[in-house]
């Protein structure tokens, strides 16, 4: 039985199994704290111009900061659902970090290219190619992969060990509905390299906008099924309670 506050939780169906924060969770959060700051002061404005030039990439950077958040909170709600810290999951949350840091880079610049350029229209050198250069959305697309690649690893390595965690029915449909995520974020990624070596670099750029219908379809048609499945579990769980108080 859920409490009355249920709806102001992060994870209301599912039964945390994280106790304290761990020591994977405190690096990891300082990585991506790191990141951030990274992003923001990258480069220290040293006068007025460059003043002015920071203030225009702010949109990018709030673009990117979503991102990370996006990224961190896939970190945050694995960790406390599960509390997890075998041998397979420090290795695939060590690669994760190093990717998060090595995939800022190529993060910066694109958003740098596609918003601040196109919103404000920088000044570009014209040898500089943007996303038309092969590298630059191979790079991008290479690291976006690895990333989910990565969660996609530990929510595999979860779910196989699902048995000790006693999930339920309802969590079991939400650590498959993870798992799917984790899928879609891959298949994406991995599109967008085929397309890049395929030299369809203006597709490869724009198929990640599929990650948000991608998604909705996904989340809604499994909220349904667990919407199903949380109600006939409720409605087991009654007719249970009813029966041990006849008996009694």
């Amino acid at each position: 039985m859920r409490n009355p506050g249920q709806h102001l939780e992060a994870d209301p169906w599912f039964r945390w199994r994280g106790g304290n924060v761990s020591r994977i969770e405190a690096l990891s959060d300082g990585v991506f704290a790191l990141a951030i700051a990274l992003l923001a002061f990258g480069n220290v404005p040293r006068d007025g111009e460059g003043l002015a030039r920071f203030f225009r990439e702010v949109p990018a950077f709030a673009a990117c900061f979503l991102f990370l958040i996006w990224v961190w909170w896939y970190h945050f709600k694995f960790f406390r659902r599960y509390g997890i810290e075998d041998f397979v999951t420090v290795v695939l949350n060590s690669v994760l970090l190093f990717v998060v840091l090595f995939f800022i880079n190529p993060l910066g610049f694109v958003a740098h290219v596609v918003i601040t350029r196109q919103l404000f229209g920088g000044v570009v050198a014209t040898e500089d190619p943007g996303l038309r250069d092969p590298q630059v959305i191979l790079w991008y697309a290479s690291g976006f992969t690895l990333i989910f690649l990565c969660y996609l690893g530990l929510n595999c390595n979860a779910w196989r060990h699902r048995a000790v965690f006693e999930l339920d029915e309802v969590e079991r449909m939400l650590a498959k509905t993870a798992i799917g995520e984790q899928v879609i974020n891959v298949a994406v990624g991995l599109g967008s390299i085929a397309l890049a070596l395929a030299g369809k670099y203006f597709y490869a750029g724009w198929i990640f906008v599929a990650l948000g219908p991608l998604h909705g379809t996904w989340g809604f048609l499994r909220g349904l099924r667990t919407e199903r499945v949380r109600d006939r579990s409720a409605l087991a769980s009654g007719r249970q309670h009813q029966l041990e108080q006849s008996k009694e």
